[in-house]
């Protein structure tokens, strides 16, 4: 393994690291939103967003432990074992993307919620180009306080620590994809 990938997955364990220091306030939320594809056969699908929990401390030394013992292959077999949620594109041909790590952290306007997975396409049919070093999906959801926002996509994406422990984006290669209209779903049974 190079010295950049190493550098790269380090760079991702601390950014996990990060995500499970901040206690969640909650779980198991779902959205819903649209995203607008640019494809004239069906230029707008409906998008579910689900979060099922957030990332843990101990998940985080997992996977630390995992790419200490087995390396790069053993961090992103410990890394997809962690299902924190999915995205799921409803309409159309459909298309579900598995979230392993996830945190949530409270905004001037709300909530943040960052959510990252393996590094795959949004739409169904994009070629992915080889890369080097570790590089993932992140899907940043911006809620204000009525349960209303959106989110953007980053595929290709790669990170940096900020002195002040916040993650922040590095780089991406491609341009952000927007799922607008995002709502809050509110689960029936604990209105009643």
């Amino acid at each position: 393994m190079t010295h950049a990938r190493r550098v790269s997955l380090s760079i991702l364990l601390v950014v996990l690291a990060v995500f499970a220091l901040s206690l969640p306030s909650s779980a198991q939320v779902k959205f819903r939103g649209r995203y607008l594809t640019g494809v004239m056969t069906e230029p707008v699908v409906t998008v579910n967003i689900e979060i099922l929990s957030y990332s843990t401390v101990e998940e985080i030394a997992e996977l630390a432990k995992a790419y200490n013992e087995r390396g790069e292959a053993g961090f992103h077999a410990a890394f997809r074992s962690m299902k924190k949620g999915s995205l799921q594109v409803t309409s159309g041909r459909g298309l579900r993307i598995e979230f392993h790590a996830a945190h949530e952290y409270k905004t001037e306007k709300g909530l943040k919620i960052e959510l990252i997975a393996e590094n795959e396409r949004l739409e169904l049919g994009s070629m992915q180009r080889p890369s080097s070093g570790v590089e993932v999906m992140v899907c940043i959801l911006e809620i204000n306080d009525k349960g209303r926002g959106e989110a953007r996509i980053y595929e290709d994406a790669s990170f940096k620590i900020l002195p002040s422990g916040e993650m922040a984006m590095n780089e991406h290669k491609r341009a952000p994809k927007i799922i607008a209209g995002l709502t809050q779903m509110v689960n029936k049974k604990a209105k009643d």
